[in-house]
């Protein structure tokens, strides 16, 4: 901000965001691959690792914080430079990219991220019910290196992984692009018995999360509940509390003389912390449900929810009636609430924390692309238009950049149990530089000085990235 010649901007973020940017070198190929917009494309990468807001936001927070752009962004040329972000453009950058991590094993992670359900409405007029559709999903790939746990690269998928022929399909495709895939971590909506069985006899590595429908992984639970009563389960992960154990599983492949036996390893976790937010996740789903089943009697309960409804006949209208059967509900939530299991069949992922380290890097990164269809960005942006989205997925692959270099800086440095990197953030945007312009022309610059959690952050962080004065919020 700028008032009297004297100007004041946040930059403790800036301390270390370009810190990150000089540790992975992003300049020098951002300079090649996206110029003359690099500088505006970090500003943008910037905003969305701070504020996970809105792109056209940025007008407004551009004033108050210290970015790689010195100047202003207004709708129009945000949306001018996403659209300079092309397929061709964003191709260059990860061939250049990728070619600095080029003996990093790739794994592939099966991405969502939730969008608002107005973006593939073909009219947002007054009117339009909205009521019982599920908010649609951008689902992408993303190509990450196993060893530097850094994205490397990504891929739009119009329908997701849906079958196996999905999953040969992609890799193939990714395989023409140069990227072979050593593993995949795959979501849970992929799930089904038959998926796992095609994978193991296909001889793929794969992370797959379970969902609690098949009897195994439920007589696996019953089996393995006394993990929370031992203290050697116990974990602490992103200041969240968790129970874990690795169980060796042979997973039993086809029928009779045909049947083959695929050593396996689940991995089992329970988090008290959950409970709440997957219950609440759980009853809106069956709502959903119960409102659909009794608007229309021919429609037929997800086999998977079958168990929680009980039907009648109304004595009059002789019209099907629908309601929750407590009983199986009640008996759900007290023997399955807080778990969650993986299964892998990769020598690496033996570790169950490890997995869980991964789990939430992917979390992490979805979270960031949660609001690419937000309504300001549809109305003021237009991003649903043409190529627009595909720059806006491409800001948002660079500020996952941040978030993972900034996740693996806590990490090393044995801060990831006390900070996460957006709590290291907000703690460090607080710092401001001042600048006064005096009549003469002259600029003095100067730093309000730092706390000492501040001093010991940037000290630990960023080491000889960072002079003495700049810690103590003494430079000039």
């Amino acid at each position: 901000m700028i008032k009297d010649g004297l100007s004041t901007h946040m930059v403790g973020h800036d301390l270390l965001l370009s810190h990150v940017t000089k540790q992975l070198g992003l300049e020098p190929i951002l300079l090649t691959t996206t110029l003359p917009d690099w500088r505006q494309t970090l500003a943008m990468a910037y905003h969305q690792v701070m504020e996970q807001e809105s792109l056209c936001s940025l007008h407004a927070w551009l004033p108050y914080y210290q970015t790689p752009y010195a100047g202003q962004l207004d709708n129009a040329q945000i949306g001018t430079i996403l659209d300079r972000l092309t397929k061709e453009v964003q191709q260059s950058f990860f061939e250049s990219w990728k070619e600095r991590f080029k003996g990093d094993r790739k794994v592939l992670y099966d991405m969502r991220s939730i969008a608002n359900s107005s973006a593939f409405t073909s009219s947002l007029a007054w009117g339009v019910s909205m009521e019982g559709l599920e908010p649609q999903h951008i689902r992408f790939a993303l190509i990450v290196g196993q060893e530097s746990e850094l994205p490397l690269s990504m891929l739009l998928l119009e329908n997701g992984l849906r079958t196996m022929d999905d999953l040969s399909h992609l890799l193939r495709v990714l395989k023409k692009q140069g990227n072979t895939i050593g593993l995949m971590h795959l979501d849970q909506e992929f799930y089904s018995t038959g998926r796992v069985e095609a994978m193991l006899n296909r001889k793929y590595k794969f992370v797959q999360a379970v969902r609690f429908k098949d009897p195994w992984i439920c007589q696996l639970i019953d089996q393995n509940r006394d993990m929370m009563g031992d203290p050697g389960s116990l974990f602490v992960l992103d200041g969240r509390d968790y129970y874990m154990r690795s169980i060796e599983y042979h997973w039993l492949a086809g029928e009779g003389e045909q049947s083959r036996k695929y050593p396996t390893t689940v991995h089992l976790f329970y988090s008290h912390d959950i409970i709440s937010r997957d219950r609440i996740k759980f009853m809106h789903r069956l709502q959903q449900q119960l409102r659909a089943l009794k608007q229309q009697d021919s429609i037929q309960p997800h086999p998977e929810l079958q168990r929680f409804f009980s039907f009648g006949e109304h004595p009059i209208t002789g019209r099907r009636t629908v309601t929750i059967n407590k009983t199986a509900l009640e008996h759900h939530e007290r023997s399955y609430a807080g778990f969650f299991a993986y299964i892998t069949n990769d020598p690496t992922q033996v570790t169950g924390l490890q997995l869980l380290e991964n789990v939430r890097m992917k979390g992490a990164i979805e979270r960031l692309f949660d609001n690419l269809y937000n309504d300001l960005d549809l109305l003021r942006l237009r991003i649903h238009e043409g190529t627009r989205l595909e720059g806006r997925m491409f800001i948002q692959f660079l500020a996952s950049l941040y978030v993972c270099q900034i996740r693996r800086l806590l990490k090393r440095k044995k801060l990831d149990s006390v900070y996460t990197y957006r709590e290291l953030l907000s703690e460090l945007k607080h710092i401001v530089g001042i600048q006064h312009t005096l009549a003469q022309g002259e600029v003095v610059s100067a730093q309000t000085p730092t706390t000492e959690r501040q001093k010991l952050l940037l000290k630990a962080l960023l080491q000889d990235d960072i002079s003495k004065e700049e810690i103590d919020g003494t430079a000039t």
